[in-house]
């Protein structure tokens, strides 16, 4: 009895850590898609509204994954107490690593996106953000295509490898 409660732990765990991976790779183009929608609402307060950095980042926060909106928002609030924008934007992204779903190479074309932000002119700053929406486009697009495939993957792996462990220790 002990021994198929072990089995069915066994399998019960390497199962939910399979389905975990899975939603893992289902997030991540939904992340980018928020990132991308973020940043492209970025790109219209600078570029149209001609919004100061502080306020367009606060309204660009609006309307996406908090998670996401909250690079934005502490960006916007570190500026206020006087940080460069290019590295508040880094400390902003290096705190928010940890509670998304995204790649290293995800992470390179976000923080790049930050050197230089708030040091150019307007059209500089324009051309930069169109720059990174076309790149996390990009990402999105193979972060979908293979997406799928890598979360059924995970999910019949975890519950295939955690059957075979049980299966071996039988």
């Amino acid at each position: 009895m002990i021994k198929l409660f072990a089995d069915l732990t066994i399998v019960a765990g390497s199962g939910a850590y399979g389905l975990l991976m899975s939603r893992r790779h289902v997030k991540r183009p939904q992340q980018l898609h928020a990132l991308h929608q973020g940043l492209s609402a970025l790109e219209t307060e600078i570029n149209y509204g001609a919004t100061p950095l502080p306020q367009a980042l606060k309204v660009a926060a609006q309307g996406i994954d908090p998670a996401l909106g909250s690079i934005f928002e502490q960006t916007a609030a570190q500026i206020m107490v006087q940080i460069p924008a290019g590295p508040a934007w880094e400390n902003s992204c290096s705190k928010a690593k940890h509670e998304l779903c995204l790649t290293e190479e995800d992470w390179r074309n976000i923080i790049s996106f930050g050197i230089g932000l708030g040091t150019a002119d307007r059209s500089e700053e324009v051309k930069k953000l169109k720059l990174v929406c076309t790149r996390l486009l990009a990402l999105e697009e193979r972060a979908a295509e293979r997406g799928g495939k890598l979360a059924r993957l995970w999910s019949y792996m975890g519950f295939l490898v955690g059957a075979a462990i049980a299966l071996v220790i039988w």
